[in-house]
């Protein structure tokens, strides 16, 4: 499965989550072409994404063990899913928060500003 593959893999995800949320689409959006906004809503639709996805902790945290588990499942071992690992064990160390929102949103902008080349999430 390619980046792209995953990416259209979790559109309905991205669908349900921003009905279940209330996040406008053009926040969803905005990291892609300028700077991660610090907007509760955004915050908690990548948690919301994460956990339908199933790579978070009992607490709701990121849980990059499972992350890096899914790849080696369901991307070939090429350059780009060790970007995709190497960008992981980069931006896991930056989550200082312990709550689920925020740690998310943490997790996901070091992801964006490290390289949004290999970011998946719709």
């Amino acid at each position: 499965m390619t980046i792209p593959q995953v990416t259209n893999m979790l559109v309905p995800m991205r669908k349900t989550c921003t009905q279940k949320i209330g996040v406008a689409p053009e926040l969803i959006d905005a990291p892609k072409t300028g700077p991660m906004p610090d907007d509760p809503t955004l915050k908690c639709y990548y948690a919301c994404l994460l956990k339908m996805i199933k790579v978070v902790t009992k607490e709701g945290l990121p849980n990059y063990e499972s992350m890096l588990k899914q790849m080696d499942i369901m991307l070939p071992a090429d350059d780009t899913t060790a970007r995709l690992k190497e960008v992981i064990n980069i931006c896991a160390p930056q989550v200082t928060s312990t709550e689920a929102c925020d740690g998310t949103w943490q997790f996901i902008k070091c992801f964006y500003e490290t390289d949004k080349n290999v970011c998946f999430f719709p």
